[in-house]
């Protein structure tokens, strides 16, 4: 079974981010933007609650709200099924 942690470290591949700089309180615009993506496929796909989201992205789960609820950048453009592809 996929768990948290495994799409975590497949994601930072994807994007080039290693686990340290994602799992930061950096606010870079890449890490930024890939803990929001994250966090959305936590809640939509995975159906995980809030808490359960900040305790694997070490963040409050209020924090993980305002992820859930915010819109990407204009900027950071993901062609469409492009997480999916590259993690099968």
């Amino acid at each position: 079974m996929y768990n948290p942690q495994q799409l975590i470290q497949d994601v930072c591949k994807l994007f080039r981010l290693t686990s340290e700089e994602l799992l930061s309180h950096r606010r870079t615009k890449l890490a930024t933007e890939v803990r929001s993506l994250l966090v959305k496929t936590f809640r939509n796909d995975w159906q995980m609650s809030y808490n359960a989201i900040g305790k694997v992205l070490d963040r409050d789960h209020k924090t993980i709200m305002y992820l859930f609820q915010r819109q990407p950048s204009k900027t950071f453009i993901i062609p469409k099924n492009a997480l999916e592809k590259a993690l099968k």
